[in-house]
């Protein structure tokens, strides 16, 4: 079990670079065709500007993607450990707010 988790998470490693690789050079190339847009104006270069903006939302949503799975197997493996916290904290709240006496003044 845990050589197979060993691989996953080396697998997923590289996976996340190759992940970062892109986005940085898609970034680059954004940022190199704003340039040229604030010098001239084109619909060619704003019509490559959004698919590289497309392409970007793209990779940010692939790169988000591993991070769900990693937390959904470990909420699945180590299960919900803030249960016993909520519980009792509600405990403490229904304790605080139960009247257990009440005192007449007399005046």
């Amino acid at each position: 079990m845990k050589r197979g988790v060993v691989v996953l998470f080396f697998l997923g490693a590289s996976y996340l670079r190759h992940i970062i690789r892109r986005k940085r050079s898609i970034a680059h190339r954004i940022g190199k065709v704003q340039v040229v847009l604030d010098c001239r104006c084109s619909g060619y270069l704003i019509n490559i500007e959004s698919k590289l903006r497309l392409e970007y939302e793209n990779i940010l949503d692939e790169e988000e993607l591993p991070w769900k799975q990693k937390s959904r197997m470990d909420w699945v493996h180590f299960g919900d450990c803030n249960t016993k916290l909520f519980h009792n904290k509600a405990l403490i709240r229904r304790n605080f707010d139960k009247i257990s006496a009440l005192k007449i003044r007399d005046n």
